[in-house]
């Protein structure tokens, strides 16, 4: 078993938590935390990490560094800031400052409007593809 493995089956127990529920919570399949947990799947994904760090109350750097990262000597990636646009620093930041339940709550609408805007970006790339096929077709 990985260490990221250990610290997440570990965690999930104390909050009495299934691998669906921190799965539903990291938006990820339940046998995608299964195989963490057990040390059959790595990843590399910084935001997996996050939502996983977020999903389990955990600090991202203990995630970090059980993921295999040099948390040492680099903040900006503990921040996530080097992964970040400004606008999406901006909107970090403006999230950062409200107190939890309304930070939760902007932190739900946030996934939301992203959620819905890769659908649309996706209705896009496809009516964009069925345009290009009826053209060259």
């Amino acid at each position: 078993m990985s260490e990221l493995g250990q610290l997440i089956r570990r965690k999930r127990k104390i909050l009495r938590l299934s691998q669906r529920e921190v799965a539903q919570k990291a938006n990820v399949s339940r046998s995608y935390i299964s195989e963490l947990e057990s040390g059959t799947r790595r990843t590399d994904s910084l935001r997996l990490l996050f939502d996983l760090s977020e999903a389990l109350d955990l600090p991202i750097i203990d995630v970090l560094a059980a993921a295999g990262y040099d948390c040492s000597e680099d903040d900006s990636i503990v921040s996530g800031r080097e992964i970040m646009p400004p606008e999406v620093q901006y909107l970090s930041d403006v999230i950062a400052r409200h107190p939890p339940p309304y930070r939760d709550e902007l932190i739900k609408s946030v996934r939301e409007l992203a959620t819905a805007w890769e659908h649309l970006l996706g209705v896009l790339a496809d009516k964009e593809k069925e345009v290009k096929v009826r053209h060259d077709g």
